[in-house]
């Protein structure tokens, strides 16, 4: 154990004393596996219990001084924003035709700035005072101030510059019942907190074992983690549901499979049409009364003047001899905008179609993904808008809507893509509705993780609004996800497919979908009021400044 000192005590570094080297490795290595954690391409990820050990360096490693551990932090961050979002090139390079050395520069520079929040959370422990000033030990206030302000920096990813909402360690839960019905209460907030709270608990009781003698004692001290981890499985236990008595409704989610350089050509409308057409008449022949397209599935402003599709939805939606059905599609659409050089502004659209193929009602999309769907800063990134079409400069839709469904008070809420990564967003649209419905196309993200990665997170929707999700995708993943975040049907990548099921029109309300964020709310005003108060109760803390040995 190596000792430093200050003007004003000795400080025993303890894991203070690693190299720096060594301290770097740890960090990048840690990142790199977290990163590595949400690359699964799977709806679960088995291993996903080795997050509490890639998290344990910013607990157990006391960082010097606070500029040290912003460093330790953004090698973490960049790490894992490198392995865990690395798919970002494959729309930049196949669909952008950006050559791949810029697209990974691309892929650097995005990594950099995702990197500022786990290295600002490394910082702000320091200046917490979560250590002990001589022995390095944890102290008791980082098992509820580290969860806290963990939580509340991935806050700030999710709301800056409109926000980055990928990959909470809670979204990792997804299809583990047990772990992940909490969210119920809590949210995926709640469970990115308890993983956190896991992880701080192993670090101190790790810490406090070279004090114990006796081998009975160091058990004590590993109880605390064991003991949050059987009380989190017997809370998810009790909140399993037994007989469900809600109303059921036959969906049927058609997956498309149009190539992105297809979908927008004139030429292959027809074909788009057709097949989507023929794969729906499938759905209704299994019973479906609700079909489901992806996003942009009509790629055609449905509300145009010269829009006549009633006549060719009419014969799919309402067959001779069958049951009449429902259709919820993404478009485009177009209102006017005295502000736009054409009168006019398009919107990302979710529609929903009467049996006869009339408009019943329409969402257009809220949150817009930047560079993407919209220019941010446009006197700055202007030059862009003729690279980026009409896809590239959509207008934002301001309120929620909900579609009315057939043996439903409440209804469905559509949320189009990237919308259903963001909780409260999710639940904002829900409102009083009994379903959530999510289209979307992830054609530009290619046979990656991000299919993988965009399903669970939005699943985690489900179990926190106590409600069915199901998710229509254009190459897949296209399925339902129980409120309980099981999957009971899902389609293939990158095939033609048509995923058929009953949902329940749940009417209950869970704990979070009543309140929301409150963990995060608690969260953030215990971190305020704890900066505030903490000066005031202790002695300056010691600058943990030396050289390592």
């Amino acid at each position: 154990m190596t000792t430093l000192t200050s003007p004003t005590s000795t400080i025993t570094t303890g894991a203070k004393g690693l190299s720096r080297n060594l301290r770097i490795l740890i960090f990048l290595g840690a990142g790199g596996g977290f990163g590595a954690l949400f690359d699964a391409h799977s709806l679960d990820v088995p291993y996903f219990p080795v997050i509490a050990l890639l998290l344990l360096p910013f607990f157990l490693i006391v960082p010097r001084t606070g500029r040290e551990g912003f460093g330790e932090g953004f090698l973490f961050g960049l790490s894992a924003n490198l392995v865990g979002v690395r798919w970002v090139t494959v729309s930049m390079e196949e669909y952008g035709h950006i050559p791949p050395p810029l697209a990974l520069g691309g892929l650097a520079l995005f990594s950099l700035y995702l990197a500022l929040y786990p290295a600002l959370f490394r910082a702000l422990s320091y200046r917490l005072g979560f250590w002990e000033p001589v022995s390095g030990f944890l102290r008791p206030r980082s098992l509820w101030m580290g969860p806290s302000l963990w939580i509340v920096c991935d806050a700030g990813k999710d709301e800056v510059l409109t926000g980055f909402p990928w990959n909470p360690p809670g979204s990792l839960l997804f299809a583990h019942p047990l772990l992940a019905l909490p969210a119920r209460i809590v949210g995926t907030t709640g469970l990115s907190f308890l993983i956190l709270l896991e992880t701080a608990l192993l670090a101190f009781a790790l810490s406090r074992l070279p004090r114990e003698d006796g081998v009975a004692r160091k058990g004590l001290w590993l109880l605390l983690p064991v003991g949050l981890l059987s009380l989190w499985l017997l809370w998810g236990s009790a909140l399993e549901r037994g007989t469900d008595r809600s109303p059921s409704l036959p969906v049927a989610l058609i997956q498309g499979n149009i190539p992105p350089d297809l979908k927008w050509s004139r030429a292959t409308l027809r074909e788009t049409l057709s097949r989507y057409l023929a794969l729906s008449r499938q759905g209704t022949g299994e019973g479906a009364r609700l079909l489901v397209w992806p996003e942009t599935a009509l790629p055609v402003v449905y509300n145009g003047p010269r829009t006549r599709l009633a006549p060719l939805l009419a014969g799919t939606l309402s067959p001779p001899g069958s049951t009449d059905a429902l259709l919820l599609t993404g478009a485009i659409g177009e209102r006017p905008d005295p502000d736009s050089p054409v009168g006019l502004s398009f919107t990302n659209s979710a529609v929903l179609y009467s049996p006869g193929g009339q408009v019943v009602a329409a969402y257009n999309k809220r949150h817009l993904v930047p560079f993407g769907e919209f220019l941010p800063l446009p006197a700055l990134f202007g030059w862009l808008r003729p690279m980026t079409g009409i896809t590239g400069d959509m207008a934002a839709g301001h309120r929620s809507v909900l579609f009315p469904l057939q043996g439903s008070a409440g209804g469905a809420a559509p949320l189009i893509c990237y919308e259903a990564l963001y909780p409260s967003l999710s639940r904002t649209n829900l409102g009083q509705g009994t379903l959530l419905a999510v289209i979307s196309d992830d054609a530009w993200f290619g046979n990656t993780s991000a299919p993988w990665q965009l399903f669970r997170e939005s699943g985690m929707r489900a179990a926190e609004n106590g409600v069915y999700l199901v998710r229509a995708a254009n190459t897949g993943l296209s399925g339902i996800v129980a409120p309980d975040t099981t999957v009971p049907a899902i389609g293939p990548l990158f095939r033609q497919a048509v995923v058929t099921g009953n949902v329940r029109l749940e009417t209950g309300q869970t704990f979070y979908r009543r309140h929301g964020e409150w963990v995060l709310r608690l969260s953030l005003s215990s971190l305020l009021f704890a900066a505030a108060i903490l000066p005031l109760l202790g002695k300056p803390r010691p600058s943990l400044t030396g050289s390592p040995p």
